[in-house]
């Protein structure tokens, strides 16, 4: 058995405005990249030649509204099993914060470990 994902324990959070279409589903917008140098003049080309916004399916629209900034990756995939029963959840959710995380719609953030005092 191997070993799970790190990014289960890390915490997405939303970098993108979204709005729900017609039929429920996610439309994300993508922002405007924040670099700065030759870097950021290479992102900002990319953006203004990249589609603003993205559909999501129903699966992808689901885990997005579960992206509050609080819930783990880990939770999020539990989350679509028991409403969705989406097949390898650990393994779909990874991917997708992976690509969102790498298109600029979200940051991940490492989870703080308790509190000696709240053990």
């Amino acid at each position: 058995m191997s070993a799970p994902d790190p990014i289960l324990a890390t915490v997405p959070r939303p970098l993108a405005e979204w709005s729900a279409g017609e039929d429920g589903r996610v439309v994300l917008v993508r922002p405007r990249p924040t670099t700065t140098g030759l870097k950021g003049t290479v992102d900002l080309i990319t953006w203004w030649l990249s589609p603003r916004k993205v559909r999501l399916d129903a699966l992808g629209s689901a885990a997005w509204r579960l992206i509050d900034g609080r819930t783990t990756v880990a939770e999020i995939a539990d989350a679509l099993t028991a409403r969705h029963e989406a097949e390898d959840a650990p393994g779909r959710a990874a991917f997708f914060v992976r690509l969102l995380v790498r298109e600029g719609y979200l940051e991940l953030w490492a989870v703080e470990p308790p509190l000696a005092e709240e053990r």
